[in-house]
């Protein structure tokens, strides 16, 4: 299992944000990403990419 500080979580979660914002403009038929740790902020960022797969 990985384990992840809290500080690395908060930046990966920024730029994870900024590069599917920047992904979506591009209109592509899919976008492949691996999930992060279920635990704290990998949690959020789970549930987020969960979310926007369903649009």
């Amino acid at each position: 299992m990985l384990y992840f500080e809290k500080a690395d979580l908060e930046e990966a979660a920024k730029n994870l944000y900024a590069a599917m914002h920047r992904l979506d403009k591009l209109k592509l038929d899919a976008i492949i990403i691996e999930k992060l740790p279920n635990t704290g902020l990998g949690k959020s960022i789970n549930d987020r990419l969960e979310r926007a797969s369903k649009k």
